[in-house]
């Protein structure tokens, strides 16, 4: 379980990279999330979008990537923030089941980190945001 220290810092880092989104057009919603690593590291990204809003990158997706390049795949939570305040902010199913793959191939669960309003958190495994998923045998 990540502890209440890091979950601070990631909602922090993951409201953040929000600042670092590239919308396709002006105004909008922006994403940001952040991964913390076994060893402590934490990487974070903002979503890409794309004008055809198909082939973008989810801000999700796009800090896994940056800390497996950097040679630090070994996750233990992430956390996901936006802009809009009404509510927690949560990984779509595409991100849902990226999560769990990566979550697969480090041998541990990963830890969700869904940030809300005035920085609240609610913090789940990701396999209760994903319950009976597919995994390859």
């Amino acid at each position: 379980m990540t502890s209440a220290e890091d979950v601070a810092r990631l909602a922090g880092r993951a409201l953040a990279a929000t600042a670092t989104a590239y919308l396709s057009g002006s105004g909008g919603t922006r994403y940001g999330a952040a991964v913390l690593t076994a060893s402590g590291r934490i990487f974070e990204a903002g979503q890409y979008s794309s004008f055809n809003h198909q082939t973008g990158v989810h801000a999700e997706q796009a800090a896994l990537v940056a800390a497996v390049a950097a040679g630090c795949p070994d996750v233990v939570a992430l956390a996901v923030a936006s802009t809009k305040a009404r509510d927690f902010t949560r990984p779509c199913g595409t991100c849902r089941q990226i999560i769990l793959e990566h979550a697969a191939r480090c041998g541990r669960s990963i830890d969700v980190v869904m940030v809300g309003p005035a920085g609240t958190c609610d913090v789940r495994p990701i396999e209760a945001l994903l319950p009976d998923s597919w995994l390859p045998a």
